[in-house]
């Protein structure tokens, strides 16, 4: 388990970027949490600050974010197995993202179409609409498997076929376009 509950970020991560990061801050302090308290819409409206596991994991496991958010702020789990080099800063590839956000939750499919260019596109794979107030402390779970994801936060479960997600994969979390507070994040091997 990583825990930020003391406000600094544990050995065994490292941050990630998405190729259309203008800025590329990192996550600071917060009160029992760490929190990308720097956004700021109007100089990077989608920001994001990811942190990636070292360790690889394989298919099977499972994935536990613990955190809130604010307005339209989106904490998330990313899996993505390879990484590259964007202006300096270690970015990811194409990946696999299931969302929180005010409606509920999104999994998207995030592909790079030009390594080149800071353009994404993203596919919307599936989603599980439901009211999520702000500051509501939330557990988002994804669990991976040969079928694809499974996904369960307040109660709501659902999931999707996801023939493409790679055997071995780092896994994240990922603070994006407004305040997240982050808390805990939990990978759960099978036995």
């Amino acid at each position: 388990m990583f825990d930020f509950t003391n406000g600094t970020i544990p050995s065994g991560l490292f941050y990630c970027y998405s190729i259309h990061n203008t800025t590329f801050d990192t996550l600071s302090a917060g009160k029992g949490c760490v929190t990308n308290a720097t956004f700021d819409a109007e100089r990077d409206p989608s920001a994001f600050i990811g942190l990636q596991t070292e360790q690889l994991f394989q298919k099977g496991c499972t994935i536990t974010i613990e955190c809130d958010f604010e307005g339209l702020g989106a904490p998330l789990i990313p899996i993505c197995d390879k990484f590259f080099d964007f202006n300096g800063h270690r970015t990811y590839d194409r990946r696999f993202e299931a969302v929180a956000y005010k409606d509920g939750v999104n999994i998207w499919d995030v592909r790079i179409p030009d390594m080149t260019k800071p353009k994404i596109d993203p596919i919307r794979m599936s989603y599980c609409q439901f009211p999520v107030a702000d500051n509501e402390r939330v557990i988002l779970t994804v669990t991976t498997s040969d079928y694809g994801l499974e996904v369960s936060m307040n109660g709501h479960h659902f999931g999707v076929s996801c023939p493409d997600l790679p055997d071995r994969f780092s896994a994240g979390i990922m603070a994006c376009e407004g305040i997240c507070p982050l808390y805990k994040l939990t990978i759960t091997e099978p036995l």
